[in-house]
């Protein structure tokens, strides 16, 4: 007997209940939220990127997870890095965490530069919140908003979130150095406060 979708959704969306702890002090953890577009209608998952292709393949309504990342595509998504130009990013502070693998990184940092048109992020960033959009293996990026007043809505998170966490890995990676970590921290407008952090932290499964 088939198990219904909604069942199975429900049960997908507590596996990905995490107990990762705050980038920032004093900041809670909250999950992403994705909106999914399928020929079937619309469906709202939790977790990280891959998270969510993960809970979509186990429904069978994605393909397979694409191969390990090999060197080849470590410097296919290094040109990428160095091509892409954001029109505004302050420069990151690259320590003194603990280093994610690069390759890890760049792989966690170019799923979300190059999201699927049917995944959409769903919820704005509230005060005092940090939400974690990408891991692979030991690399994760992060976003928290600062400010317990304001949040940070989904346009401004998608228009600045990819391009800030490239140019961390610009700034933070050196050749020959098999480690990055990094982070930017800015004030907005009415002092809104936001992170942007590619961090060395173990992927949940």
């Amino acid at each position: 007997m088939r198990t219904p979708v909604p069942y199975l959704l429900a049960a997908l969306m507590a596996k990905t209940a995490t107990c990762t702890n705050a980038p920032i002090i004093g900041c809670t953890v909250e999950q992403a939220m994705w909106e999914v577009y399928l020929e079937t209608g619309m469906m709202q998952l939790n977790g990280t990127y891959q998270q969510v292709k993960r809970q979509l393949q186990e429904l069978r309504l994605a393909e397979p997870t694409e191969k390990p990342l090999d060197q080849q595509d470590y410097m296919k998504l290094t040109h990428l890095a160095k091509d892409t130009k954001p029109s505004y990013v302050p420069n990151p502070s690259c320590g003194p965490w603990q280093k994610a693998r690069s390759t890890s990184a760049l792989k966690a940092i170019s799923d979300i530069h190059d999201l699927e048109d049917h995944i959409v992020p769903l919820a704005d960033v509230r005060g005092q919140e940090c939400v974690r959009y990408s891991c692979v293996e030991d690399a994760s990026v992060w976003l928290c908003n600062t400010n317990p007043s304001t949040s940070a809505p989904r346009g401004f998170l998608w228009r600045f979130l990819p391009q800030k966490a490239m140019q961390i890995f610009n700034v933070c990676s050196w050749p020959g150095e098999p480690g990055i970590t990094g982070r930017i921290d800015e004030v907005s407008g009415m002092n809104a406060g936001f992170t942007t952090a590619v961090l060395r932290q173990k992927c949940e499964t």
